[in-house]
């Protein structure tokens, strides 16, 4: 039984690393890693057509899946900028998560995106953690905010994002 725990525990570090923040995946490294463009604050982030001010104490990704990825390093709270080109539609399910609240055009806490929507996903496995998302156009694609909120910390990540969500504006040409 030793063996057996060790051979696994030994197959578990040749894996590529995770790590896991806020409810946000970040790599470490694998075949994704080598698209991915480290970001630290702060640093005047510019990416699919938008710039933002990312001030000390933030770090994370550029270039994958989504625009930006980051995470404050002392409070969990994590940022992520998705943009593409679609239409901005229905709310698409998040796994692990039920919708809450939505409200379409109606709410201006990302000036960029004004008028704009917003919705709050609860997460569906008790541990209370929130994502309160922020969408609207900019140019005719779409751009969705998503604030990771750890558990009942709500308010307190809200505010710790406010100054992300002013400084987001369109990128100078």
């Amino acid at each position: 039984m030793r063996l057996l725990l060790l051979g696994l525990l030994t197959l578990a570090s040749c894996a590529p690393k995770r790590t896991q923040s806020s409810g946000m995946l970040v790599l470490d490294d694998g075949p994704e890693a080598a698209r991915l463009q480290s970001v630290v604050g702060p640093h005047a982030w510019t990416g699919a057509g938008l710039e933002l001010s990312i001030p000390e104490g933030w770090f994370g990704v550029s270039g994958g899946g989504a625009a930006l990825e980051i995470t404050h390093r002392a409070s969990g709270v994590g940022l992520v900028l998705r943009v593409d080109d679609s239409p901005l539609g229905p709310l698409p399910a998040r796994a692990g998560y039920a919708l809450v609240f939505a409200d379409a055009q109606a709410y201006r806490a990302v000036p960029l995106l004004t008028p704009g929507g917003t919705a709050t996903w609860s997460s569906t496995s008790g541990d209370d953690r929130l994502i309160i998302e922020y969408f609207g156009q900019c140019e005719g694609r779409t751009v969705r905010v998503e604030v990771y909120c750890p558990p009942h910390r709500t308010l307190a990540s809200l505010s710790i994002v406010r100054t992300l969500l002013m400084s987001l504006g369109k990128a100078s040409s």
